[in-house]
């Protein structure tokens, strides 16, 4: 897959480690794709994610640069004062995980965040 620099597969322990090259445009969706196509179940889906953080109203999201991507935010209580401090379109690194999308509609399943830090630009 264009844009993936390398995959290690552990069967035994059910995941797949996957590097992707900088400024790549794969999707998580792309993704689970290629895992169905080869016969196996996609499970949620551990990321780091570089973007812009977009506020609108409550609603927090992570915009992909130089993509149409853009993950819907679930903070947890314990992020929430830190994250609120953070300036609009700040860029950050976001740790967090990713259950599967609704296929049928295309949405962008929502980014539960772990952990992230702004990204010194």
């Amino acid at each position: 897959m264009e844009g993936v620099d390398s995959v290690r597969v552990s069967l035994n322990e059910g995941f797949a480690r996957i590097a992707f090259a900088a400024g790549n445009r794969v999707t998580v969706e792309q993704v689970r794709e290629a895992i169905r196509r080869n016969g196996f179940s996609p499970r949620e889906s551990r990321v780091r994610v570089r973007g812009r953080l977009v506020r609108s109203g409550d609603s927090l999201a992570l915009a992909v640069p130089g993509t149409a991507m853009r993950f819907p935010l679930v903070v947890p209580a314990g992020l929430r004062a830190e994250l609120a401090s953070v300036a609009d379109d700040a860029h950050l690194i976001v740790d967090g995980t990713v259950a599967e999308g609704d296929r049928r509609t295309g949405n962008t399943a929502p980014l539960r965040m772990a952990q992230f830090r702004i990204e010194q630009r």
